[in-house]
């Protein structure tokens, strides 16, 4: 990507510029052409109707299951005993009965099903404002 946005900035005229973007860009016009999984969105809401679409795609039947990556949608205190920060990556290492257990790479702690939604969302799409910093392998969408 960094290679990509040099060729740009280099770029001698506008035209010029606008043939690297055409021609590392592709353009989609319905949901169903998005072939990324980590995408970049404006806004939260965007996020929400692009991870609802690609997670309904992966794993039609169930919402949560063990391995899915998570995003800490809000920095809070789960039981005033683990700490969840926004835009951190956790996963869902086990469910038992209506628990997931969650891990943040140090240690696993449990979280009611019904609640996951309410600390956490789907990783398929990331605000641009979250994603600053970060870098990226592979194929992403703009939106």
């Amino acid at each position: 990507m960094k290679e990509i946005s040099d060729k740009i900035r280099n770029a001698k005229s506008e035209a010029d510029a606008l043939s690297v973007i055409y021609n590392n860009f592709r353009a989609i016009y319905d949901l169903n052409e998005i072939k990324s999984l980590k995408n970049i969105v404006y806004t939260n809401d965007c996020g929400a109707i692009v991870n609802k679409h690609l997670h309904s795609k992966r794993i039609p039947t169930e919402h949560f299951y063990l391995g899915l990556n998570l995003i800490g949608c809000t920095t809070t205190m789960i039981n005033k005993v683990h700490r969840v920060y926004v835009n951190y990556t956790y996963e869902i290492k086990r469910i038992h009965g209506n628990t997931a257990y969650i891990s943040d790479l140090n240690k696993e702690f449990p979280v009611a099903l019904e609640d996951l939604s309410r600390y956490f969302k789907l990783p398929y799409a990331r605000t641009c404002h979250s994603m600053q910093g970060l870098s990226v392998d592979g194929e992403i969408t703009i939106f």
